[in-house]
């Protein structure tokens, strides 16, 4: 008979530490993420700062890229307590639509008032090794968004006449360089400036997304 795995590993340690232990190790690290990026973020560094040897950290991380994935997971949860977005539950289209853009919106004043989230934002897309440390998290949201686009399905905000897969693709794809370009840019713009842009962005998007309408 083949032995059961164990269940115990670095990620579940981490997870059951009591929050100030996690946050000796988590706060250096999402300044050092935040300041150099993921390439240029040293493992040294952290430990330094944390006052822990490779052998402890690695009790609790596997690697630079699990540390980077613990600390942006912890960050986007304080973001989204930040944004304080009521459970989304729209009942027609049109409700849909402005909750959506209630979301972005909160969001772009969210992360403008925390340069440390802006920047692990940034982070993210600063390289395919940063994408690829948080393929289960972005694997999470994107089937969070295929959620909400059933939803759209389901009253009527968004189109049944093309596979379901490919849609949810499509939109999906652009949503996330909608995200990647504010990501990068957004330190840049004034706050009406990215209010203006995130409105014309969600036109674009829900232009490809709503029912066309066939003339008789």
């Amino acid at each position: 008979m083949a032995k059961e795995k164990s269940k115990d590993t670095p990620q579940l340690r981490l997870k059951a530490l009591a929050p100030e232990k996690k946050a000796q190790l988590l706060d250096p690290a999402e300044k050092e993420f935040a300041s150099k990026g993921f390439i240029g973020a040293s493992l040294n560094n952290i430990l330094r700062e944390a006052g822990m040897s490779k052998g402890q950290a690695y009790y609790y991380v596997e690697n630079k890229a699990d540390l980077y994935s613990a600390v942006c997971e912890r960050a986007f949860h304080r973001l989204f307590k930040k944004i304080e977005t009521s459970e989304f539950s729209p009942q027609t289209p049109e409700e849909f639509w402005r909750d959506i853009q209630i979301f972005c919106e909160r969001l772009i004043v969210a992360l403008n008032g925390d340069e440390t989230l802006s920047a692990l934002g940034r982070s993210v897309y600063d390289s395919k090794q940063a994408e690829e440390a948080l393929s289960e998290p972005l694997s999470r949201l994107q089937i969070q968004f295929n959620q909400w686009v059933e939803l759209g399905q389901l009253i009527g905000a968004i189109r049944k006449d093309i596979p379901s897969d490919l849609l949810q693709a499509i939109l999906f794809g652009v949503f996330k360089e909608i995200d990647r370009w504010f990501a990068t840019n957004l330190s840049k713009l004034e706050n009406s400036e990215a209010m203006r842009l995130n409105a014309l962005s969600l036109e674009l998007l829900r232009s490809l997304a709503e029912p066309k309408q066939t003339s008789n």
